[in-house]
């Protein structure tokens, strides 16, 4: 990774896949950004849908894991949260991790209005 992303929150779009076969897991992306410093993931769904996000078996085998938070969002919602990016703007996010945690995990991004449960 050449950006720094110590501290931030990231945006991950989901790797291509071939029939079932994913190239790199969704687990897999957020556990590289957690080694390089982010502190909280959303994952982009491959549509306009939000599935739970499968567990990577491959990382279970090998003792990976991920310890910090990530939702996943709808396609259409990544692309708003990407453009605001891209054209400059700042994305301020937040999850519900307290001590009143209960499903679904909440993630608002307050500056744009968004509130995705």
């Amino acid at each position: 990774i050449n950006t720094n992303i110590h501290g931030k929150i990231v945006l991950l779009f989901g790797a291509p896949t071939f029939g079932n076969t994913y190239n790199c897991s969704d687990h897999y992306q957020l556990y590289v950004a957690e080694q390089n410093g982010a502190i909280a993931g959303i994952v982009a769904s491959r549509d306009s849908t939000v599935d739970v996000i499968r567990d990577d078996d491959s990382m279970q085998i090998q003792g990976l894991k991920t310890t910090i938070p990530m939702r996943g969002v709808s396609l259409p919602e990544a692309m708003e949260i990407s453009d605001k990016i891209n054209k400059g703007g700042i994305v301020y996010g937040e999850f519900q991790c307290d001590d009143t945690f209960e499903y679904p995990i909440v993630f608002c991004a307050s500056n744009m209005g968004m509130e995705i449960a």
